[in-house]
This record gives structure tokens, sequence and C-alpha cells, in this order.
């Protein structure tokens, strides 16, 4: 009877693989502001600023709790009440007094923090061309009891869960698309996902057991 009844419970374990629960994702028509144009900078960020031909002007510089970066010849300026594009056109235009029609580049590196099962936990800057493995690979990538179906989106409260079941969606950067301050949490899996190559060899021992019992 014994036997019977563990060979029971472990046919039960195995059919519970398939009925894990999973978070509930944002509701339909669910928006996430996009990063790369209309979201202002905000402290923690990094702008990342390149002057053409102007290499001593050119760098990374953080976003300071006033909402302010430090560049160089400009000095303080203010990032966190403007879209990318009016502050880009705004440094041409500061920039103009020393440069005949300055060229600039400007990328905005987001803070943004990876939890879950990652190796390496924490708060980390990411920039728009990141795909969904890109942001995994800031945080020293996942953990071996990590889910490799579906990882989740915080942002501003509401939760995105964003499947991963493809190599083709790793690579989507369209999918991850991050503001400061948003949360991106890899689940770990069920205890049945983390067991189950001990669980299959263990019901067959069992199974054979059951039937060895009976035909004595």
């Amino acid at each position: 009877m014994t036997v019977a009844l563990m060979a029971c419970m472990t046919t039960s374990l195995l059919s519970a693989q398939a009925t894990e629960p999973r978070p509930t994702p944002a509701p339909v028509g669910t928006r996430f502001s996009a990063v790369s144009t209309e979201a202002p900078m905000r402290a923690g960020d990094v702008l990342r600023l390149r002057v053409w031909r102007e290499p001593e002007w050119s760098g990374e510089f953080p976003v300071a709790t006033t909402g302010e970066v430090i560049l160089p010849r400009l000095g303080a300026t203010r990032v966190d009440t403007m879209t990318l594009p009016a502050l880009k056109a705004l440094l041409e235009l500061r920039f103009g007094a020393f440069l005949r029609e300055p060229i600039i580049e400007m990328t905005a590196m987001r803070r943004v923090g990876l939890f879950g099962a990652v190796l390496r936990p924490g708060v980390y800057l990411a920039d728009p061309t990141m795909g969904p493995a890109d942001v995994l690979n800031l945080a020293g990538g996942l953990t071996p009891e990590a889910r490799r179906d579906y990882i989740t989106l915080e942002h501003a409260g509401v939760a995105r869960r964003i499947d991963l079941r493809s190599d083709r969606t790793l690579g989507d950067r369209s999918l991850l698309v991050l503001q400061s301050g948003d949360r991106v949490i890899v689940p770990e899996q069920g205890w049945v996902s983390q067991n189950f190559r001990w669980i299959v060899p263990l019901a067959g021992t069992l199974a054979s057991a059951v039937i060895l019992s009976r035909t004595r």
C-alpha cells in the first residue's frame, strides 16, 4: 500500500507540472510608453553624449537629483523637463555658440532593476538598443532555477508578461521598452520543474515496484 501511495503522489506531481500558476498579464490595452523619444530622463539615468570631432566634450554624464547634468562648456543643464528630441535641439543650439553646425549623438541610459532568478540582481543602466537577452545579460544571465518561458516587466505599478519561448523573441527590443524605475523580474521554476529530472526516474522505479508487488 505504501509503494502504491508513493506512486500515486509522484503521478500527481508530474501532472502538476503543466498547471503551475502564472502571473496575470496586464489588461488588454495596457500601454508601456516608449523610452526612445517621449519620456524625459530622471535622476539616476545617464546621458551618453557624442559631439562630433570634439572628444573632450563627449562622454557619459549622470543625471543628478536636481534633474541636471554637468556638460563640458555648457555647465549645468536641466534634462528632466523635456523629451529627448527637444533636449537634442537645445544642446545643438547651445553648442552652436562654440561650434559651427555642431553634430551631436545622444543616448538615454535608463536606470532599471533586474530581480528574481538572475545571477547578479540589482539596478543597471540599459539603453534603447537592448533586447530582452541583452538586458538579462547585464545581471549575468539566468540562474539554473529560472523559468525560460517568460519574464515580467513592471512599469508604474502595472505588470506585463513577456514571452521568451523563441530565440527571435529574445532579441526583439520592441518587446522590452524601458523607462527609469522599471523592474524586470525573472520568476523561478516551480518545485516540480526544478526537480523534474529526479522525479521521472523515481516515478519509473516506483511504477516498477508497484507492478512487481502485484504480480507476487
